[in-house]
């Protein structure tokens, strides 16, 4: 049955992928996924993760829960249509999971015209202006897809799309997003990372006492 395990983005350490010292310090060597960026792909995978290979489908309280990780800005709060919006989506994100770099592509224009995108210089008190794509008054679920559009728009542009995978262990079907330095992370989170673990174990064990 279909899982939801909400994703922890407090500690801005986990958003970084490398770092200057991984690479000698040398200038340029530093590159970093920006936190809004990272919290619209973790929140995107979760959305994904609500159905799995059985196809169930969440009810209102699971996408709710979601939507508290969506919500962090001052637009219109979520509403049934936001809802059904967010169900119709899943597929189509999953789509960028599993994509070469350009059918990403052509599904990130796809959201970004479907959900109508407006650049637009936007101050932000002290730390000056920045590029704003998804206008403050449009609906949550459109406010969404256009920023996971923009941040995998960010991962093609670095090269980097490949930090979403799926889960490596052969029982699970969920999605995720590697946020590791080294793009180590194999496993959704530590249930089927353990699970992986004991089943190496038990391999082992079983090996060994068939040569014994």
């Amino acid at each position: 049955m279909a899982s939801f395990d909400e994703p922890d983005l407090a500690n801005g350490d986990a958003l970084r992928w490398r770092t200057g010292s991984d690479t000698g310090g040398h200038e340029g060597a530093s590159t970093v996924l920006p936190h809004d960026a990272a919290r619209a792909l973790v929140a995107a995978a979760a959305l994904v993760n609500t159905t799995g290979g059985d196809g169930v489908q969440p009810d209102d309280a699971v996408l709710r829960r979601i939507v508290q990780i969506l919500a962090w800005d001052e637009g219109p709060a979520c509403g049934r249509n936001d809802l059904q919006t967010l169900r119709s989506l899943r597929p189509r994100l999953r789509e960028l999971w599993q994509a070469t770099g350009d059918t990403a592509a052509n599904v990130v224009n796809q959201l970004l015209h479907e959900f109508n995108a407006l650049p637009q210089l936007v101050k932000c008190g002290k730390w000056g202006y920045r590029l704003e794509v998804a206008p403050a008054d449009a609906p949550l679920a459109a406010r969404f897809a256009i920023r996971t559009s923009i941040a995998v728009a960010d991962l093609l542009r670095q090269g980097e799309l490949r930090r979403l995978r799926s889960c490596a262990h052969p029982e699970c079907h969920n999605v995720m997003v590697d946020l590791s330095k080294n793009r180590s992370k194999r496993y959704c989170d530590g249930r089927c990372g353990n699970r992986a673990a004991v089943a190496a174990y038990r391999a082992r064990m079983s090996a060994s006492a068939t040569s014994g």
